[in-house]
């Protein structure tokens, strides 16, 4: 399967859209949900033994993070199905969740990337002093302002950009499959595919502290 996704992606991806189950690609974003979740991974080990004064806080941080592949299939299959239509493509919801789905498959390296860069460049940040059992609240705060550190931090910058690679790749992957989903030419495939990941990739480069 990886040789034909891969070696010659379009007739694939275009068939798979047609014709597919859900299945694969609920297992696809259920890996990119990890693959984003082990962020939260490395915030907690960068916090060292102040954790404990923030586990609250982390914990609900890892289930954003799992929550947020789930969430960005759903969005992203409506923000290209509207799209396709400003654009006087003729799609198909059920279609684009498909295409939407196989194409996120590079979004597991980007969620890999983005926790390697997060880590090396929050291991040398002051965690915050909280007492142990703060309200929650307060832990968050405190783990917000923990990660904020991240911004501007040379590795981090790179982490995001390199990851931004990888979505790249998926934009490819969505383009590709729009072009007869959507019955749109590559040219205007592009654009709708792009315009998404722009809006995601600003959002997490902008907000360090997500």
């Amino acid at each position: 399967m990886a040789v034909r996704v891969f070696g010659d992606p379009e007739p694939f991806i275009q068939r798979k859209a047609a014709t597919g189950r859900l299945v694969i690609p609920t297992l696809i974003v259920s890996a990119v949900s990890v693959a984003m979740s082990l962020q939260a991974a490395a915030v907690y080990i960068a916090l060292g033994p102040a954790v404990s004064e923030i586990i609250n806080a982390v914990i609900l941080l890892g289930g954003y993070y799992f929550l947020e592949g789930f969430l960005l299939w759903l969005a992203f299959s409506f923000a290209l199905y509207v799209l396709t239509l400003a654009a006087g493509g003729h799609p198909l919801f059920g279609h684009i969740t498909r295409i939407v789905g196989w194409g996120m498959a590079p979004f597991v390296g980007t969620g890999l990337v983005w926790t390697a860069g997060r880590y090396y460049a929050l291991q040398d940040a002051t965690p915050p002093k909280l007492a142990v059992n703060s309200r929650i609240e307060h832990e968050t705060n405190g783990l917000a302002e923990f990660m904020s550190h991240a911004a501007g931090e040379p590795a981090f910058v790179a982490a995001m950009v390199a990851g931004g690679l990888f979505l790249a790749v998926s934009g490819y992957l969505w383009t590709l499959g729009l072009t007869k989903a959507g019955e749109l030419s590559k040219a205007r495939a592009a654009v709708v595919s792009a315009i998404p990941l722009l809006v995601f990739f600003g959002w997490r480069f902008l907000n360090s502290a997500v």
